[in-house]
C-alpha cells in the first residue's frame, strides 16, 4: 500500500513535470495561437503552485501580461506577479481592489466602445 501511494505521487510529479514542459513546447511552436495565453497561465501555475519555482512562474506571469494586455487573465496574472513580488520583497501580498479591475477594464475594452 504505502509503495503504491509513493508511486502515485511520483507518477503525478512526472505528469506535472510532462506538462510543464508541453506547454513550455506548445508555447514557442504557437506563440499566437489563440490558447497561448491561457497555457502561459497554466504553466505560471503549475510553476508557483506544484514546484514552488516562484521566479519561473513570475516570468511566465509577467510574459502573458506583456503579450495579452486585453486578456481576461490579466488581474488574476498581476495579482500572482505582485504576490510574488511582494513577498521576494518580505512585504505583504497585495489585496484585490477596484484599480485592479478597473485597470483590466479599460485595457480590455476596445476604444470606440469607451467613448460610446
Amino acid at each position: 500500500v504505502l509503495y503504491e501511494k509513493l508511486y502515485r505521487r511520483l507518477q503525478d510529479r512526472l505528469d506535472m513535470e510532462t506538462s510543464c514542459s508541453l506547454l513550455e513546447r506548445f508555447l514557442v511552436s504557437y506563440p499566437k495561437a489563440p490558447l497561448a495565453e491561457q497555457a502561459l497561465m497554466r504553466l505560471g501555475d503549475l510553476l508557483l503552485n506544484d514546484f514552488n519555482k516562484k521566479n519561473a512562474a513570475r516570468l511566465a506571469y509577467q510574459e502573458l501580461l506583456a503579450r495579452f494586455p486585453k486578456s481576461s487573465l490579466v488581474i488574476s496574472a498581476r495579482m500572482r506577479k505582485e504576490a510574488i513580488d511582494a513577498e521576494a520583497e518580505g512585504k505583504e501580498p497585495p489585496k484585490l481592489d477596484a484599480s485592479h479591475i478597473s485597470e483590466a477594464l479599460e485595457a480590455a475594452t476596445p476604444e470606440q466602445s469607451r467613448k460610446s
